[in-house]
Parts: structure tokens; sequence; C-alpha cells
């Protein structure tokens, strides 16, 4: 079986799962990438549109804030930041392999200029598959592949336009998230 066939069947199977599991609300499926999913080739090519069910809201569990591209702009280098969730493209994202990506407009998500610092940005850019733009779920913490550091509400900033950065992974409230 091809590598595409494997991660469509684990996929459908995570929907499946999220949609029929007891409880579960079929407009409130959660669905997540595995831990550790691996990038391929084929995860660099143009995704088109994302089904539904894979678009999500990324929430910060210090302040349910959604993490979006602030003032929905769409150049490259455009930062993101922490708003009220109010379901804007610019706060609706979609995993496609390890990369995060905008519904907005379908940039990834990347520790800017390969910033290994505490606070370094995370902004958006062309997808071109490198480090800074792959991730992944460990338990509720958001990795970077660059450095294995954590996404980062930065400073605990509760307010609307608060920064997002990397900053060593420590467990607080600010660095825990959640997709809805």
């Amino acid at each position: 079986m091809s590598a595409i066939h494997v991660r469509s069947l684990r996929r459908c199977a995570l929907v499946i799962l999220a949609v029929c599991a007891p409880g579960a609300a079929m407009s409130r499926a959660r669905v997540e990438p595995p831990v550790g999913d691996p990038v391929d080739a084929l995860d660099l090519a143009d995704p088109g549109e994302p089904d539904a069910a894979s678009v999500v809201e990324i929430r910060s569990q210090m302040n349910d804030k959604c993490l979006e591209i602030l003032g929905l702009h769409n150049e490259n280098g455009a930062h993101t930041g922490m708003w009220d969730c109010w379901g804007g493209a610019n706060q609706r994202w979609y995993w496609d392999g390890a990369q995060i990506r905008s519904q907005m407009n379908n940039k990834c998500l990347e520790v800017l200029s390969f910033n290994n610092d505490n606070g370094a940005r995370v902004g958006m850019w062309d997808c071109w598959g490198g480090a800074n733009q792959q991730w992944y779920w460990d338990g509720a913490q958001i990795r970077s592949r660059l450095n294995n550091k954590c996404l980062d509400v930065l400073a605990f900033n509760n307010d609307n336009g608060a920064e997002v950065g990397m900053w060593d992974c420590w467990g607080g409230a600010n660095q825990q998230w959640h997709a809805r």
C-alpha cells in the first residue's frame, strides 16, 4: 500500500472515530494528526481545499483565545497572535503532514528567520517544508521540529493581539493548546 493510501486511511479513521464516538457532536468533531507523523514529499504539494472536518481553531488553554494571522495580513512574514475567537479564515487551520496551514491563504505557520532563541516570533510564509515549518503535538503542546521548543503565548499576555513565539517547553498554560 502506498504512503498516500496509508495516510488517507489514517486520516479517514480519525474523522470516523471523532464523529462516531459516543457523545461526539458532529459539528464539534476534533481531529488532530498523530504525534510525530513524518512528513514526506507528498506533503509539500499544493493541498487544494482542506475538507471541512480537518479545519480547526487552535485555542490556548490559558484563555481559550484563538491563534490567528493578525490583521488578516496575507504577505510572507505576517505575524500571528491571539484574539477572541470569531471563526474568521485567519483563525482557521489545518494540518498538512507536519505543516500547519492557514485556511485563509494556505501559507504555513513557521518560526520566522530560523530563530532558535526563546521569544522567536512565529508567522506565516509560503510552504516549502523546512524544519521551521514543521510541527508536532506533544500532549497539549505544539512543538517545532526546528528546535523542539513550544508554541507559547509570550509573557502570559491575555490581551487581544498578544504575541505568539517559541520558548523552552515547561508545561505552562501559555504553552497548552487544543483544537476545536
